[in-house]
């Protein structure tokens, strides 16, 4: 398959995603809405390291998230802190470029 279908198939799965997850937050708990956030930019990340759109700094960030973000619904206040330092480590590459 072509790069650029793989890229269109990549990102409407990312549509998708995203849309049935607002459908879905109205009967969920709060803490989905994070966990699913967190999840679509994981795979935004990733699909941009696939298309050869990401560097090191965002690859890290994507690794932090696949790592942590499972602790989303566990503990509120680690959810909480987990998203603040993303948010920071994303505030230096912002700063860097």
């Amino acid at each position: 398959m072509e790069p650029e279908q793989l890229l269109k198939d990549s990102l409407f799965e990312l549509v998708c995603f995203l849309i049935a997850s607002a459908r879905g937050l109205y009967g969920e708990p709060e803490t989905y809405g994070p966990l699913r956030l967190t999840t679509a930019a994981s795979q935004l990340l990733r699909t941009m390291e696939e298309a050869g759109l990401s560097d090191e700094g965002l690859s890290a960030i994507a690794a932090k998230i696949d790592d942590g973000r499972r602790n989303i619904t566990r503990d509120r206040e680690a959810g909480i802190d987990f998203l603040e330092e993303l948010v920071v480590e994303l505030a230096q590459l912002v700063r860097e470029r």
